[in-house]
């Protein structure tokens, strides 16, 4: 595992949302996303149409509060995530009955629909006990996502939460969101929230620096093997919050 790649894991120190719901939490804490594929040259209408469908789903009463992502940097440029937070289990069961009743998804299919080429779900849980919350997500306008493939969770997690430890001694770094994929245990997502370009410079300290300031150099260097051995592979991208697209 690369330098760098450890240096992103301590940066980002300790899952995905841009609403004031996540902040107040709730126990189970499940998020509901999208990710949408565009058609090629068809941006433009894509987005049309998905203002049309939230603005049909808001004289609907949605009772999720969605936000959509553009993919702003990384290999999946261009393309569109959209997520609601702050879930229980039987939300999901209440928001089938919602949909059913509205015909939504044949909504979105008829407007939305045409201009994709393809798009896939997926269902998040956040760690409250990893993560570090924003004062105001209102003010969030950017978030760099790095999606990690877990080869062993209780040493993934374990290194993690050695690395809040030691941030939170040092007061060194920032907010951030600790996800895992509950579709299965070997996707964890780690969301770095900020306001602007300038919220992604690393800290004047390096994260190993870090470390070996709070545990030494020795214990400093097994959290970030440990963090290596328990990882197979890592992507990372950035996203805009497109609040023109989520009807606010």
């Amino acid at each position: 595992m690369k330098l760098s790649v450890m240096v992103v894991m301590a940066t980002l120190v300790v899952s995905l949302s841009v609403n004031t719901a996540v902040a107040q939490g709730q126990s189970e804490n499940l998020a509901q996303g999208f990710v949408s594929v565009v058609k090629p040259g068809m941006a433009a209408q894509f987005e049309a149409a998905v203002k049309q469908h939230v603005e049909w789903r808001q004289q609907n009463n949605d009772p999720w509060n969605w936000t959509w992502f553009e993919v702003v940097n990384g290999e999946t440029l261009g393309q569109y995530l959209v997520r609601s937070g702050n879930h229980r289990w039987a939300d999901f069961d209440a928001y089938e009955e919602w949909n059913d009743r509205t015909g939504a998804r044949a909504h979105f299919q008829t407007t939305v629909g045409p201009y994709l080429e393809s798009i896939r779900s997926w269902i998040t849980q956040q760690n409250a006990a990893l993560s570090r919350q924003p004062e105001n997500f209102n003010e969030i306008s950017l978030l760099s996502v790095t999606e990690f493939d877990v080869r062993s969770p209780v040493e993934f997690f374990g290194a993690a939460a050695k690395f809040r430890a030691a941030a939170d001694e040092a007061n060194w770094g920032g907010p951030a969101l600790w996800q895992m994929g509950v579709n299965g245990i070997s996707t964890a997502l780690l969301v770095v929230p900020v306001r602007n370009w300038a919220g992604f410079a690393l800290p004047a300290q390096s994260g190993p620096a870090m470390l070996t300031e709070v545990y030494g150099q020795d214990e400093a260097r097994e959290v970030m093997q440990q963090f290596g051995r328990s990882v197979r592979s890592q992507q990372s991208y950035m996203l805009r919050v497109r609040s023109d697209l989520s009807g606010r």
